[in-house]
């Protein structure tokens, strides 16, 4: 019998084993961001940067990287490969995964409440919007203006990069 520590990790292998429409999985994305921070504190060390200014360089770096690959037609947002089903879905458990290793998880709904507003502006069809989602900007509402299965797999994404449980 599987015990309970060991179906938890699977759960989160099978997650993070998704692939995005590039081939990318997200376990190689959250190592790509993990290696981005603990590898560009000590290139920057290297470069005889002062430790304290060295530790904030990585974190600055793998911002903009992160940034540019989520956003919006960004290389890891799924919509400007086809959106085939299921390819939303990946991208916010990716979302939610990569963005964990520089977030807390508030922040992560937070942004992604803040885009599907800015979206839905945009495009309203493609982009649904529902007033009882909430406030991405005071915290208000239960999913802080985001679709709330796009919260969902945010979460998901999260608690699997995390190793974390469903609470």
């Amino acid at each position: 019998m599987i015990g309970l520590a060991a179906r938890k990790r699977m759960a989160a292998q099978r997650v993070l084993s998704n692939r995005l429409p590039d081939g990318q999985q997200v376990a190689d994305n959250v190592a790509l961001m993990r290696r981005m921070l603990a590898d560009g504190e000590a290139d920057a060390r290297n470069m005889g940067m002062d430790p304290g200014v060295a530790a904030n360089v990585a974190p600055s770096a793998a911002l903009g990287v992160w940034l540019g690959s989520v956003f919006p037609g960004g290389h890891w947002d799924p919509k400007i490969r086809g959106n085939r089903i299921g390819d939303d879905h990946v991208g916010n458990i990716n979302f939610g995964a990569t963005g964990s290793t520089l977030f807390p998880a508030g922040i992560l709904t937070r942004a992604a409440g803040i885009v599907q507003r800015y979206q839905h502006l945009v495009d309203p069809k493609r982009h649904p919007y529902d007033p009882s989602w909430g406030n991405p900007l005071t915290g208000t509402g239960t999913h802080v203006r985001d679709d709330p299965r796009d919260t969902r797999d945010i979460m998901k994404g999260v608690r699997a990069a995390n190793g974390q449980r469903r609470k």
